[in-house]
């Protein structure tokens, strides 16, 4: 709406929505050009010539900040919406802040509008902050599920962690991971997350030698491969995909019907980040 609004006021009005992730950049462009906008891209995933032409740009922020478009007053649009808004007191952002012209209309969006640091708030941001319903609101009125949340037995005491070292616990806790995930989710489309790249292929490899098809994707998955397991993952064909943060932004794949938290939370954002995943409905 805000976008209509503006191009339909001012002919020669131009928009800019800026995203942090490649899959970000073509959920945004499908979805607006689903709603009739012609869409440019400024992103590395759509080579280095973007469709000037268009009056909304999706830009990568990464990709504004590699083409020197970061540069105090280069970037000439009325409006910017800036997607994951949380991230916006980033080094990048700022830049991108001082970038535009003093009549740019700023717009952030997030699902999880936290800060992990108690002295950092949005509203130093955006100071017209409009809150959204809370995650229990969208799950009575049927936009999100109910979770049910499951863990195996209390292994807790000094018996356990005593007997066993930092990397025997480890496995055991993959082990009981992929035995409780066959118990209460068997068959459930499956987004696990673990705390780095080698707890995450080790995870992999159990849940593979349990006969449950499963892959890993990481920071440095080529994007052809990436969509390729994504693929897999809802057509059914791939039961577990399991990654290190990659997929706590920005993935929306409704199918999925299953959450692995194998990592330790660090904050309250992550948590409602990743356990989301699997809250979007779905038929069936």
């Amino acid at each position: 709406a805000v976008l209509e609004a503006a191009l339909a006021a001012d002919p020669s009005a131009r928009c800019l929505f800026v995203v942090n992730a490649n899959v970000l950049v073509r959920q945004t462009q499908r979805a607006l050009g689903e709603l009739g906008f012609d869409v440019g891209l400024i992103a590395a995933c759509a080579g280095k010539r973007a469709a000037t032409g268009a009056r909304v740009q999706i830009a990568m922020v990464q990709t504004l900040r590699a083409r020197n478009m970061l540069e105090e007053g280069a970037l000439d649009y009325n409006v910017v919406v800036i997607d994951e808004a949380h991230g916006a007191f980033s080094k990048t952002y700022r830049q991108l802040f001082s970038a535009l012209p003093a009549r740019a209309r700023v717009l952030g969006l997030s699902a999880t509008p936290l800060r992990t640091k108690e002295d950092e708030s949005l509203e130093d941001i955006f100071p017209n902050i409009e809150w959204g319903p809370y995650i229990a609101d969208l799950i009575r009125d049927g936009h999100l599920v109910m979770p049910i949340p499951f863990a195996p037995a209390s292994k807790s005491g000094k018996g356990w962690t005593v007997d066993l070292t930092p990397d025997e616990v480890e496995k055991e806790a993959r082990s009981d991971a992929v035995k409780l995930w066959k118990r209460q989710a068997d068959g459930r489309r499956t987004i696990a997350f673990c705390k780095n790249v080698a707890a995450s292929m080790e995870l992999v490899d159990a849940f593979q030698c349990a006969g449950v098809e499963a892959a890993h994707i990481d920071g440095t998955t080529p994007e052809r491969d990436r969509r390729r397991l994504l693929a897999a993952l809802r057509a059914g064909d791939l039961q577990v995909l399991s990654n290190c943060d990659v997929l706590s932004e920005g993935f929306d794949e409704p199918l999925v019907g299953c959450v692995l938290l194998l990592r330790r939370m660090t904050a309250v954002r992550l948590y409602v980040q990743q356990v989301g995943r699997a809250l979007r409905p779905a038929l069936g």
